[in-house]
């Protein structure tokens, strides 16, 4: 069966037994549902296999936290049906559970929920949140915070690398094949990403923080360096004061000093952006409408590998 999350555009796949009538959910993006089940009906070909949508029954919930290492939590809800999140450990815990309109899972919805409570009690609460108590726009600003994408909307174009999915547990240079894996594997051995997807932290004028700005405003404005009008890459979502944007890594003017072989080392840095206006014929520079100049701080996440940090 398939299972259909509102975000993470990874598929996991986990048996509940290994039986000849196993039962498999595949936690996928909802924008990408639809797309999945037809591919998987085809490809299924004479096999003896059901494939169905079950978003009605069940969802995913996420416990994150700024400050509780994953380790302290996963072992909080340990017997909970909670794994770390198979894309880093760094996004928290991930379960599977039953929607609470469906007849019979009320009181497991509660009992999990009861334990979620107790764990962020255990630990420290103040600073542990869930999809299920905080919202998904927690959610969502807490993934940008590290430098997450997911999703279709949000991975709309470019190069698997470009979105990070190698330290993200999502290629494989071993398994094939499919679609892109001959230049996704060349990219990979010549060493050379020149943009990555990155996350910003946004500033109004008079460093005010970007409060309320719209799940998905302003996406395609371009970024530039501070003081340069050229563009060194495009917004690719916003959410608040947390953002993502596709960046070209060279371009950067970064805090850091270089690196003994001349490389420059990426650790944070500064860029202006200009959200276009809602209104369609005002251009980015909202010539006929309004415009919001922002400033954003971008950093390297915590999760990166040293080397994506170098660049030549």
């Amino acid at each position: 069966e398939e299972e259909e999350d509102d975000d993470d555009d990874d598929v996991d796949a986990t048996p509940d037994a290994r039986t000849p009538n196993a039962i498999f959910f595949a936690d996928v993006d909802s924008g990408s549902a639809q797309s999945v089940l037809r591919y998987l009906q085809l490809a299924k070909l004479r096999a003896d296999v059901d494939f169905q949508l079950v978003d009605d029954h069940w969802e995913v919930c996420q416990v994150f936290s700024e400050s509780v290492p994953p380790a302290t939590l996963a072992a909080s809800l340990r017997g909970a049906g909670w794994e770390l999140d198979p894309r880093s450990s760094c996004l928290g815990l991930r379960a599977l559970v039953p929607k609470g309109n469906v007849e019979g899972s009320r009181a497991e919805l509660q009992q999990l929920r009861h334990d979620v409570l107790g764990a962020l009690k255990s630990v420290g609460g103040d600073g542990v949140s869930s999809t299920a108590m905080a919202g998904e726009d927690a959610w969502r600003e807490f993934r940008y915070l590290h430098g997450v994408a997911e999703g279709s909307r949000e991975m709309a174009q470019g190069l698997p690398l470009e979105y990070n999915l190698a330290g993200l547990n999502a290629i494989s240079y071993r398994k094939g094949c499919y679609v892109g894996q001959e230049l996704t594997a060349r990219t990979h051995h010549r060493g050379v990403i020149r943009k990555r997807i990155m996350p910003l932290t946004l500033q109004l004028e008079g460093n005010r923080e970007a409060q309320g700005l719209p799940s998905g405003g302003g996406i395609g404005s371009t970024v530039r360096v501070k003081g340069d009008a050229k563009g060194v890459g495009k917004l690719v979502a916003v959410s608040n004061a947390r953002a993502l944007a596709m960046l070209r890594l060279g371009t950067l003017q970064s805090s850091s000093d270089t690196a003994g072989d001349g490389d420059m080392l990426l650790q944070s840095g500064h860029v202006s952006i200009t959200l276009a206006s809602d209104d369609p014929e005002a251009g980015e520079t909202g010539g006929g409408g309004s415009a919001t100049e922002l400033v954003g701080t971008w950093n390297v996440p915590s999760w990166w590998p040293d080397e994506w940090t170098r660049v030549g």
